[in-house]
């Protein structure tokens, strides 16, 4: 009874052989995404870096607020830390 809901999961080809898995399973099916261009504040410039790079990004922050390096940093001085590599 579930043969047809399976079948819309996979692909096939005119022969009816096998290809892969639907689009579902690996891009975007609803709605493109688009990333945010703006940011209130360094919070959620915070956020949308998380979101989008996966790091703290400060240029990429301070590219969303047009805030500078040092305000972004000061206003999220209870939420990041920042360590310094020294060479060896």
């Amino acid at each position: 009874s579930s043969y047809p809901l399976l079948c819309s999961l996979e692909n096939f080809d005119i022969d009816g052989i096998y290809k892969g898995k639907a689009d579902i399973f690996s891009k975007r099916t609803i709605k493109p995404h688009y990333a945010p261009t703006k940011a209130d504040n360094s919070q959620e410039a915070l956020y949308i870096s998380m979101t989008e790079k996966g790091k703290i990004d400060l240029d990429y922050m301070q590219s969303l607020t047009s805030y500078s390096k040092d305000k972004i940093i000061e206003d999220l001085s209870t939420q990041i830390f920042l360590a310094l590599v020294m060479p060896v």
